[in-house]
């Protein structure tokens, strides 16, 4: 219980301590699933879920299922270029590189976990939000993730805002990472990489990750997938090939 987690959430330890030791033995899912429940207890005793982000999941999606097999996924979908342009603007907000930044790396970086999910789409627990989608229409997206999630739907969802500035969820030290969480949904932040990021950096993310851009419905600012994908499909293609040679 060393982590600055359970300061940042002022969760009382000791409290904590005595509620583990009545449940042991514990093993790792049962912990963490202790841990949650108690920070949900301290902000809204009436909670029964809780739920984390994190980018990482999108890569281990069968280990967290079989830690907690009752899991809901719900995966948000970015315009691969917002995504890097909001890469850049989180690294320049840190003062280090803390995310790819270059337009190969942070392709490679979205297109990995785009695929590593895309098996997934038809799993009962498995659910799709494409952030344009979102913030355009944020009760009718909402609704629809409440009933994915079988939970019911509150307006109130959408005053996150007011929320966060009133009870101080997020510490003062992370505010400059988080501050999108103390404003209301802005629909122009799913255009906005077209006046941030420059252009030859949009085009070179799309020679790495243009047909995934097109795969889910994104225009390109050229056409044609990149000229990496036609390579790596050609690639592909004759791998299938040899492959159904007799020996």
């Amino acid at each position: 219980m060393a982590s600055k987690k359970f300061a940042e959430w002022k969760i009382e330890r000791q409290a904590l301590r005595s509620s583990l030791a009545q449940q042991l033995p514990l093993d790792y899912a049962s912990f963490v699933d202790a841990v949650y429940r108690a920070y949900g207890r301290q902000n809204d005793p009436s909670a029964t879920r809780w739920g984390d982000k994190n980018p990482p999941y999108a890569m281990n999606l069968d280990l967290l299922w079989r830690l907690f097999p009752d899991a809901f996924v719900v995966h948000i979908i970015r315009d691969g270029r917002a995504v890097l342009n909001s890469f850049r603007t989180a690294n320049q907000k840190a003062g280090q590189a803390i995310w790819p930044e270059s337009p190969g790396a942070a392709a490679r970086f979205w297109v990995r976990r785009i695929d590593a999910t895309a098996r997934h789409r038809h799993h009962h627990r498995y659910c799709e939000l494409f952030y344009e989608r979102l913030v355009a229409a944020p009760a009718a997206e909402l609704r629809r993730l409440c009933d994915f999630l079988q939970l019911p739907y509150d307006p109130a969802m959408l005053e996150f805002a007011q929320a966060n500035r009133r009870e101080g969820l997020v510490p003062q030290h992370r505010l400059a990472w988080h501050d999108a969480t103390l404003q209301p949904v802005q629909v122009s932040n799913a255009e906005k990489w077209r006046q941030e990021l420059d252009p030859a950096a949009a085009r070179r993310f799309e020679l790495f990750a243009g047909h995934h851009l097109l795969r889910y419905g994104y225009s390109l600012q050229r056409n044609g997938p990149g000229r990496f994908e036609l390579i790596n499909k050609l690639a592909r293609l004759c791998n299938q090939l040899l492959t159904r040679i007799p020996a």
